[in-house]
């Protein structure tokens, strides 16, 4: 069993296995590529860029999350719209055309909706997306939701609602650790030191 909760300073994804031999510093060439302005910068507003915040992988599925509209399948090289989150297969670089959730603002508009965390549960049955949006596909979903991995849909059973007082509360890390059966989410409403954090407990959270 595990628990979601928040983390400051490790990459996502859980334990990182070892590897079998020194990674290359020659990158892979079919990588899918995020259409738009770099902006690695934190210093650059969100509406005029695109990235990638956050990632997580269960077998040879990537899950990506960040502020991203549009990206290129290297394998055939359509052009794909995307809405703030992807999927991708990890040894041939091809875009899911299945995986299609849109992240958004409070009406609508995807700069505003932005994924900054994704994490994967213990046993691969569920990724968590947590950020800054307040609408997935048009419904209210305010700063975390559960994806189904077997379904490929939205667990809508899962309503935390982060930030439903109107606030701009977000979610901006997500972390799951060896724990008993229920799950807590732990988050931040705002990345100064007086940002307030909460944790939403008692979800079960499955395999």
């Amino acid at each position: 069993a595990a628990v979601l909760g928040i983390s400051l300073l490790t990459p996502s994804g859980g334990a990182t296995p070892a590897l079998p031999a020194r990674v290359s510093d020659n990158p892979v060439d079919y990588t899918p590529i995020i259409s738009g302005n770099a902006c690695l910068s934190d210093d650059t507003a969100d509406g005029t860029c695109r990235r990638v915040r956050d990632i997580t992988r269960i077998g040879d599925r990537v899950y990506v999350g960040g502020i991203i509209d549009s990206v290129t399948d290297r394998t055939n090289g359509a052009v794909r719209t995307v809405g703030n989150a992807m999927m991708f297969n990890a040894r041939t670089g091809q875009v899911s055309t299945s995986f299609h959730p849109t992240f958004t603002g409070p009406t609508g508009v995807l700069t505003e909706g932005q994924v900054l965390a994704v994490e994967r549960s213990t046993g691969g049955s569920a990724v968590w997306f947590g950020g800054e949006f307040k609408q997935v596909d048009g419904a209210t979903n305010r700063g975390l939701v559960r994806w189904d991995v077997a379904s490929n849909t939205l667990f809508t059973k899962f309503q935390p609602r982060i930030g439903s007082d109107g606030r701009t509360a977000r979610v901006y890390w997500l972390r799951t650790a060896t724990s008993p059966a229920l799950a807590s989410v732990g988050f931040m409403a705002s990345p100064s030191r007086n940002g307030r954090h909460g944790c939403v407990p008692g979800l079960r959270r499955g395999p």
